[in-house]
């Protein structure tokens, strides 16, 4: 409402908001109590409210209740994946199931809408998804050293329940590769974004997991290849290429021709612009892999 209702959670009260103490002994449905990051109240935790499902900024439930209650509104999602990006970079992310799903919904909402809020939003998204998945294949790891040792998962205290990228199925995983290449396919300015997802794809298991989206990844990685060629964009056009070399080994039949004209004038592009800079380094080396491969039993 705009109104300052948070009281002091430290004086002895059953209801930590001004004005909702008669709601103490009949709880209201919902109650949005979510602070802007800059807000004085943001840090303060309310415990005693009168409500059966709260939306704040508290605790993990709460904000993902915001962003489920509040999709529509993108200044509100840009705060909500903001810090939920600041929970999965310290892999602090409980529910990674209902967190992912969240983040998918807002980047898909907003994709087609234009504006700053807009933008952030998939930027943000993009490396929440990167962490996300990073942390899954992190637990894949584990858990696949855990079969040998089932005493390390009870040593680090991790439940059973714990999310690895290997449980996921892959109507998932497609889902959140196909939610990244839509917004690459968007903002093809955006070198952040464009980054952001070209390390989420890398995350997934290669080059298996990408090449169920063959076709879609093979349209983006030409467009980051052929654009991305500054000295600041090195790191994304090498990541870029060396996973579009392992797809290449990786397709057989049709799916190696599939633009597979473009992918050597690509890859000629690049030669020509290494050897009018005079480098000759990794990225010249696998670009020479990509025409050997894409050119080999076709």
């Amino acid at each position: 409402s705009g109104t300052s209702l948070v009281t002091r959670p430290d004086l002895p009260t059953d209801c930590d908001i001004d004005g909702l103490e008669s709601r103490v002994k009949n709880p209201l449905e919902f109650l949005g109590v979510y602070f802007e990051e800059d807000s004085v109240y943001t840090n303060i935790s309310l415990t005693n409210i009168p409500a059966y499902k709260v939306a704040a900024s508290d605790n993990e439930e709460r904000l993902l209740l915001v962003g489920e209650t509040y999709l529509e509104r993108c200044d509100v999602m840009v705060s909500v994946v903001r810090r939920l990006l600041t929970m999965a970079r310290g892999n602090d992310v409980k529910d990674v199931r209902r967190t992912i799903e969240l983040v998918i919904h807002a980047m898909e909402h907003h994709l087609w809408k234009n504006g700053q809020d807009e933008e952030a939003l998939q930027i943000l998204g993009a490396a929440n998804l990167f962490y996300l998945v990073r942390n899954m294949s992190e637990n894949a790891e584990r858990e696949s050293g855990d079969l040998n040792d089932p005493t390390e998962k009870q040593e680090r205290g991790e439940k059973d329940d714990v999310v690895s990228l290997s449980s996921c199925n892959i109507t998932v995983k497609k889902r959140i590769m196909k939610t990244i290449l839509n917004s690459m396919e968007k903002h093809q300015s955006l070198t952040s974004l464009i980054r952001n997802g070209v390390l989420a794809l890398w995350q997934f298991n290669i080059p298996d997991d990408p090449a169920l989206l063959y076709r879609e990844i093979i349209d983006r990685f030409l467009v980051i290849v052929s654009s991305l060629n500054g000295p600041d964009e090195e790191y994304v056009q090498r990541s870029t290429i060396i996973l579009l070399n392992r797809l290449v080994c990786k397709a057989e039949g049709e799916e190696k021709k599939y633009k597979g004209g473009r992918i050597v004038l690509s890859m000629m592009e690049v030669i020509r612009r290494k050897l009018e800079e005079k480098l000759a380094d990794e990225v010249m080396e696998v670009v020479w892999s990509v025409l050997w491969n894409i050119t080999d039993e076709t």
